[in-house]
């Protein structure tokens, strides 16, 4: 077994890497907005799982369906963790680049 696992394992880093650089970029592009707008750390958390769910959206859906869930994860987030909308905006808009219309 380990001979295939090391037959693999530049395969295997490069995936990992790509599937893991955008969440890292998410969560940096996350806390740099956070650390701006004066948020308390006790409250990050719910602001980073936010960002690493779009990115996970990212990852299967585009174009209307993407707008669509994003909108509903912002709704969920504002409502059941009473995080600020404004600031959630912000973060869509550096994870994906445009904000969606609501």
């Amino acid at each position: 077994m380990t001979s295939r696992l090391t037959a693999v394992k530049e395969l295997m880093d490069l995936r990992y890497q790509a599937g893991s650089s955008p969440i890292y970029n998410a969560v940096e592009a996350t806390r740099n907005i956070l650390e701006s707008k004066g948020v308390p750390t006790g409250l990050h958390g719910a602001y980073y799982a936010f960002a690493e769910e779009v990115v996970q959206e990212t990852f299967s859906h585009s174009g209307a369906t993407l707008n669509a869930v994003i909108s509903g994860l912002k709704q969920k987030y504002v409502t059941a963790h009473g995080l600020d909308p404004t600031i959630l905006d912000e973060i869509v808009k550096t994870v994906i680049g445009v904000l969606p219309p609501y």
